[in-house]
């Protein structure tokens, strides 16, 4: 429901699941740690 608004979902691969399971969750973005949270969001902006 989330993405279908249009929205960004970030899953962050420091906890019990793998990208596989993040992005079926419903993850737009997997990252390898929160420190590029920045650079999704301002990805995100410009597009």
């Amino acid at each position: 429901m989330v993405r279908a608004c249009g929205y960004r979902v970030a899953g962050v691969l420091t906890g019990a699941h793998g990208k596989d399971a993040l992005r079926e969750a419903g993850a737009t973005d997997v990252l390898g740690s929160v420190a590029e949270l920045p650079d999704v969001l301002a990805r995100a902006e410009a597009s």
